[in-house]
């Protein structure tokens, strides 16, 4: 009977651990792009246009016109839905930005 039980509890635990669950959704629509507002000022601009989850700009930048990706800057983290962007300005010192990049966070 013991033997049962214990089946029984591993069963249970495995039906609740692989169950995936309805809740999680992660941002859909989304797209990246350079952002340069004016004034010499240079960053990066993400949108997701649906979805539940959240989503935040990347900035790869180097010093150099033709080096390579010298760090990345982030945006915060914004809600996915129509008309939802995040932006993020580089600083000065860093003077080019090489690509602009998104990520994605589902929400549980």
């Amino acid at each position: 009977m013991r033997k049962v039980a214990i089946a029984l509890a591993v069963a249970a635990g495995m039906a609740v651990v692989t169950y995936p669950g309805p809740a999680s959704a992660t941002p859909i629509g989304c797209s990246a792009f350079l952002y340069r507002p004016g004034s010499g000022a240079e960053g990066a601009a993400a949108r997701c246009t649906g979805g539940t989850g959240e989503f935040r700009a990347l900035a790869l930048y180097t010093n150099e016109p033709g080096g390579g990706p010298k760090g990345t800057y982030y945006s915060a983290w914004e809600r996915a839905g129509v008309g939802s962007r995040a932006i993020v300005l580089c600083p000065p010192g860093a003077k080019y930005v090489k690509s602009a990049k998104y990520e994605l966070r589902p929400v549980w």
